[in-house]
C-alpha cells in the first residue's frame, strides 16, 4: 500500500467498512467523526477515532497534520455535502497527498442540480485549489428473477 496514514471522515455505513478494510491492509487509520456522533464505539481497537467539528478548518487541518495524514477519504452524508469544501481546505492546509470526495455512486461529472450538482462542483473546486483527488464512481446492476 503506497499510503500508510489515512483519515476516513465519517463513521457511518460507508466510512466504517472502509476504515476496517484499510486497517486489515496495514494502514494507520484515523476516523474523524462529528462530536455528536456515537459511532466511535463500534470500531476495532486499531482504529483511532477523533471528534472534530467538520466546519472548523483549523481544527481539521491540525488533526490531519497531527496524524501525518496522507489520504483523506470523505464519506460524509448528503446533509453535509455543502461543507465538504471545508474538508478540502483543511486537507490542503495539512499537506494531504490525496483526497477522495464523498461520491460512491454514479458519475456526477457535469451535473448541476441538487446534491449531485454539489458533488460535481466540489470536484471542480479540488482542481482549483490544486489538491490531488480521485473520484470513485460505482454502478451496479440488479437482477430480479420472477
Amino acid at each position: 500500500m503506497p499510503y500508510k496514514n489515512i483519515a476516513v471522515v465519517g463513521a457511518g455505513g460507508i466510512g466504517g467498512p472502509i476504515a476496517e478494510a484499510l486497517l486489515s491492509e496495514g494502514a494507520n487509520v484515523v476516523v474523524v467523526t462529528r462530536p455528536e456522533s456515537s459511532s466511535a464505539k463500534y470500531f476495532a481497537a486499531g482504529i483511532k477515532v477523533i471528534s472534530v467539528t467538520f466546519t472548523d478548518v483549523p481544527a481539521l487541518a491540525a488533526a490531519f497534520k497531527e496524524n501525518k495524514t496522507e489520504v483523506v477519504i470523505s464519506t460524509i452524508g448528503s446533509a453535509a455535502l455543502a461543507n465538504q469544501r471545508l474538508l478540502g481546505d483543511a486537507a490542503k492546509q495539512a499537506g494531504v497527498k490525496l483526497f477522495l470526495p464523498s461520491e460512491f455512486g454514479f458519475s456526477t461529472i457535469g451535473q448541476t442540480e441538487g446534491k449531485v450538482g454539489l458533488k460535481s462542483q466540489f470536484g471542480e473546486y479540488l482542481k482549483e485549489i490544486g489538491l490531488p483527488f480521485a473520484r470513485i464512481f460505482v454502478s451496479w446492476v440488479a437482477l430480479i428473477y420472477v
